[in-house]
């Protein structure tokens, strides 16, 4: 399974039964496994910000920044065990879709983004985040879809479509 692409040439990160491997044209570039990777759980995202790499696992969420030998777990504020559904990187932080809602991690820690006040902390079964300004992100719940426009970033909060089967964003 694919858990995240980069630019630049970084390659592709591909969960593994017991990890995470980073490819490239070349071949395999970096192995997350075992005692180097202590993921505690399936690996279902991974998403870069600046120097450090982002991993969700069914249970955690870990950083590594660059030049670190090991990955260090950077403990939410969610009381859901298990709810880790996708992370994506924004210029203002990462942004964490889970069963118990969005969570944000920005230069003041955990907390939740603005456009969750409108729209309650439901469940983020799938979500998608442009890779530029505006920053909108898309999620649904499993019975509509939302599009809201990260704090700070103009836009504003949105407003969910009538219920859609939704399986996948991209």
């Amino acid at each position: 399974r694919v858990v995240g692409a980069s630019g630049g040439g970084e390659g592709v990160r591909v969960s593994v039964v017991d990890g995470m491997v980073r490819l490239d044209r070349t071949g395999v570039r970096e192995r997350w496994m075992g005692r180097k990777a202590p993921f505690g759980g399936r690996v279902v995202s991974s998403s870069r910000l600046r120097d450090t790499l982002w991993v969700a696992t069914e249970n955690s969420i870990l950083c590594k920044k660059d030049g670190d030998k090991s990955f260090r777990t950077d403990l939410p504020p969610w009381r859901v065990p298990g709810g880790v559904r996708r992370i994506m990187a924004s210029p203002a932080g990462v942004l964490v879709a889970t069963t118990d809602g969005f969570w944000w991690k920005g230069s003041h820690g955990w907390g939740r983004p603005a456009f969750v006040d409108s729209a309650s902390p439901q469940a983020a079964w799938v979500a998608a985040q442009e890779s530029r300004s505006p920053w909108r992100v898309v999620w649904s719940d499993g019975r509509g879809v939302r599009v809201d426009t990260l704090p700070g970033f103009g836009g504003g909060t949105g407003r969910w479509t009538t219920a859609l089967p939704i399986h996948d964003l991209a």
